[in-house]
């Protein structure tokens, strides 16, 4: 069978030493193999037969269904898998897989009006010790720390060294070089512990351990492909109403701050609440009113409550009926205030 070829000039070349001359490239294509990868009608034909005469007098034609389904498919399934890669990579700002820098590096991060200081003193391939120490409500510190490294996760009985009671995760990230601190309970905040000085308050050197040996298996966190990735939210979902109990009040803590509100009255679009703080940012104030949009809720003047200099957003979550508020600034966090007793001094 003749294979029909086409040549066509490609590149001319000229100088001025050399007399110009056209360089050719000859490309050789069946007609079926470019019907196959270019579905179009050529010449008008009835059968859609190609034809070089018809190459230049071709319309397309409509795409397989089935090929065109399996295209689409295929393309938003990786488009959703890059997105997704991509905000999960933006959220988390942690990256890289790596052990930590040798020489008894000095990590140090704040949360509120929590510090925290942590020293890797002897660390191995996957493991080795740390020296971690609180200071704030929460103080407590622990020398000689055992902990085990699974790709970015960090696994440390951490109880006795100012994180008693929370619940949390641990990453190193090489990339940056930080500690990523990400408590989820009892509240949600996301804390990143930089590189900084070992003296002061850090950690005597007679605390060191010459050698790093396994340290007894601790509980870890699955790394985030398996669990879809850490989120430092508070879980919200469900737009119902407010409860219509008589007595329907909500608290929540803050390390030291409480957060206190009464709904006195309400609607599915909104009612009045007592609001009160407890702590450094203390405030009160009586029939606040606010306007519920789905889970949203709205607190028109909320001056004087305990939140002045705070931006948030504030939610009720009908399918766990709690409130939950969303500070952005001056920290992000958020504080789940659950479902509580009715004080005397919300009334």
């Amino acid at each position: 069978m003749h294979v029909p070829t086409v040549v066509t000039p490609a590149l001319v070349v000229s100088s001025p030493f050399r007399p110009r001359r056209t360089v050719w490239f000859r490309a050789t294509f069946t007609l079926s193999a470019l019907r196959d990868l270019f579905p179009w009608r050529c010449d008008n034909s009835p059968s859609g037969a190609a034809s070089w005469k018809g190459l230049f007098n071709c319309q397309a034609l409509p795409p397989v269904p089935g090929l065109r389904n399996t295209t689409a498919d295929g393309l938003s399934r990786d488009r959703a898998l890059v997105e997704e890669h991509a905000v999960s990579e933006s959220e988390r700002g942690c990256s890289g897989y790596g052990t930590f820098p040798r020489g008894g590096v000095c990590y140090s991060g704040a949360f509120l009006v929590e510090s925290l200081h942590a020293r890797v003193v002897t660390q191995g391939a996957h493991h080795g010790y740390v020296n971690i120490k609180a200071v704030g409500p929460k103080h407590g510190q622990c020398f000689g720390a055992g902990y085990s490294q699974h790709g970015q996760y960090i696994s440390v009985n951490a109880g006795k060294c100012g994180l008693s009671g929370m619940s949390y995760t641990i990453r190193y990230c090489p990339d940056q070089d930080v500690i990523n601190l990400q408590i989820t309970a009892p509240l949600a905040g996301n804390v990143m512990m930089r590189r900084s000085g070992c003296s002061g308050v850090l950690l005597e050197e007679s605390q060191a351990i010459a050698e790093p040996v396994p340290p007894s298996p601790v509980a870890v966190q699955p790394p985030s492909w398996m669990q879809h990735g850490v989120s430092t939210a508070v879980a919200c979902s469900g737009e119902k109403a407010l409860p219509s109990d008589s007595e329907l009040c909500y608290q929540g803590t803050l390390l030291v701050e409480t957060l206190s509100v009464r709904v006195l009255e309400h609607t599915e679009n909104g009612g009045t609440v007592n609001m009160k703080a407890v702590g450094p940012q203390h405030g009160e104030c009586k029939g606040a009113v606010f306007h519920q949009s789905g889970s949203n809720l709205t607190i028109n003047d909320a001056k004087g409550c305990g939140l002045d200099g705070a931006e948030y957003k504030v939610q009720y979550c009908s399918d766990q009926d709690q409130v939950v508020v969303r500070f952005v600034k001056p920290m992000q966090v958020d504080v789940a205030l659950a479902r509580a007793k009715c004080e005397a001094s919300l009334a």
